[in-house]
């Protein structure tokens, strides 16, 4: 067995080599190893040194038009969900900041925007989206109301001559299609927060449906509505 002594030069050289690692590789490991992590995990990550600043949580810029919240009431003889509105994708171009970082707040660091690296952007980009709302049916009776967020780039799964459907979010009682990247329902009686979060592909194109729901009287309202991106950066 090793002698205390011993064991203290071995953490020594580990913790040298690990350093020596993050300082040599400072553009892109830090952002592979935030990539295998969780949200949480990963913001912990990089509040742990300077050196692992590989994340940073932003608000999104949202496109004109964009709706916040609205009210949709579902007429009878209406089951089928429908497209609300687009949310940005994971790309240079399309993410929580233009290349080269923007113009981050007085308090913020000094860090810059990585670019993707591979196809899914796990050394640049946006690590997960998040969207937040506030969401409520009718008040009363059954509960049908979802939302959700739809790759457009995916299938609603195969139909019955065996071809891919379309991208679309499911109708009442139906089964999420594997587009369906997150999503809730049914809406509660009573206003409540949602939280939906999703790892986006670089390229993709995401939005977001809803469903009010049909046999009559259903309503859906949704306020408050907000996106968050968690996105890959460097301080270096």
């Amino acid at each position: 067995s090793l002698t205390p002594s011993h064991k203290r030069k071995r953490e020594m050289a580990e913790q040298s080599a690990v350093t020596t690692v993050f300082l040599n590789h400072g553009e892109w490991f830090p952002a592979h190893v935030a990539n295998l992590l969780s949200p949480t995990e990963a913001l912990t990550f990089a509040a742990g040194a300077k050196c692992t600043r590989a994340v940073r949580l932003r608000d999104v810029p949202l496109p004109t038009g964009w709706e916040s919240g609205r009210q949709w009431d579902g007429p009878g003889n209406v089951y089928e969900a429908s497209k609300w509105q687009s949310l940005a994708g994971n790309s240079e171009a399309s993410g929580a900041l233009p290349q080269g970082g923007g113009t981050p707040p007085p308090s913020a660091p000094a860090l810059k925007r990585l670019p993707s690296s591979d196809g899914q952007g796990d050394a640049g980009g946006t690590h997960t989206t998040f969207v937040s709302l506030l969401w409520r049916d009718q008040g009363w009776g059954n509960r049908k109301g979802m939302v959700s967020i739809v790759d457009e780039n995916g299938t609603a799964g195969d139909g019955p001559d065996g071809q891919p459907l379309p991208a679309r979010a499911p109708n009442d009682y139906k089964a999420w299609g594997p587009c369906v990247v997150a999503g809730a329902e049914p809406a509660p009686h009573q206003q409540e927060r949602l939280r939906l979060a999703f790892r986006p592909k670089k390229g993709g194109s995401y939005a977001l449906w809803y469903r009010a729901g049909g046999g009559g009287g259903h309503r859906l309202e949704i306020q408050g509505c907000t996106v968050k991106a968690l996105e890959f950066c460097t301080g270096t």
